[in-house]
């Protein structure tokens, strides 16, 4: 398992306003049905298929990691009996593969009323997608794809936050690249594009016995100043009650605290420690990006050059 990276910045002249719990509150049951998406495509041969994905609530897994559940992916066609190549994939809200299903079956589908169908693992929320790519074996044609996007996947928003950095120097342990919550890197990296995002670490929680981050693993920023996308990726705060700690003190006029990858490697620990002071203050961030800003490639302090 990667090493579980924690740490507490102090920062010379760092002025904090107050200390805040985050706290967490169950919400009751409703009972209604779970959200189902629907879509339909046509094969290669012209065999059109109906597919049907039932999402369930998101939760936090027991890992602290806030998955959405899959109860259903399935797909019928206007026939009987049809010899069928199926193929189920499951995408986290980043957009990275979970979980590949293959099989070929012959359901009788009794003329589009009865649905052949998989349990997909559960991804990661915030635009997870399931994809069902169906069409008759063996016929020598295509099949087709439709692609089944999380009900209410959340908005673009944008607001303030107090950002600051760390870098390979200071990182735990000193002198690596160790993240706590490994999304898309199994290190802390990425170049600051939509799919390359940089990692960004976050406040997280224990005041329930799990180890709860302020913000789901793999949720994308982008940050207009730095003109770079980031991901969260580890977390911020030390000790037994790091919701009292890093990352959750910051001025009382910003959001959250989010604390960026610097890097810094290739160049020296002055230079790297300069770039994270640089960078940091209370900045305008966008939670959840579209994929369409502008980006400048790199790390953010690499070979002793600093993005700012």
């Amino acid at each position: 398992m990667p090493s579980l990276s924690l740490r507490q910045h102090q920062r010379a002249g760092l002025v904090v306003a107050f200390v805040f719990a985050l706290t967490l509150v169950g919400a009751t049951p409703v009972q209604a049905a779970d959200p189902a998406t629907t879509a339909t495509c046509v094969d290669g041969g012209g065999i059109r298929w109906s597919t049907k994905v039932v999402w369930g609530k998101p939760y936090v897994s027991a890992d602290g990691v806030r998955r959405v559940r899959v109860d259903y992916a399935g797909w019928t066609t206007n026939s009987r009996a049809v010899a069928t190549d199926s193929t189920v994939k499951s995408y986290n809200g980043s957009g990275a593969l979970v979980q590949t299903l293959v099989r070929t079956a012959s359901p009788d589908y009794r003329l589009g009323t009865v649905y052949d169908s998989r349990n997909p693992a559960n991804p990661t929320s915030g635009g997870a997608k399931i994809t069902v790519s169906v069409g008759k074996d063996n016929d020598g044609f295509s099949n087709c794809v439709a692609t089944h996007t999380e009900p209410g996947a959340p908005s673009e928003t944008t607001w303030t936050a107090y950002v600051t950095g760390y870098t390979y120097y200071d990182n735990t342990p000193p002198g690596s690249a160790a993240i706590s919550h490994p999304v898309i890197h199994t290190r802390a990296g990425g170049v600051g594009t939509y799919n390359d995002p940089i990692t960004v670490a976050v406040g997280h929680s224990l005041a329930t016995g799990r180890d709860v981050l302020d913000f789901a693993a793999g949720t994308r920023f982008y940050m207009p100043y730095l003109q770079r996308y980031f991901m969260v990726e580890d977390t911020c705060g030390d000790g037994a009650r790091p919701e009292n700690g890093a990352c959750h003190v910051h001025p009382a006029n910003v959001t959250a605290w989010l604390d960026i990858w610097v890097d810094g490697q290739g160049g020296s620990e002055n230079s790297a420690t300069d770039c994270a002071e640089a960078i940091t203050g209370n900045r305008r961030v966008v939670l959840n990006p579209t994929r369409d800003y502008p980006v400048v490639s790199g790390a953010v302090s690499r070979a002793g050059q600093c993005a700012i």
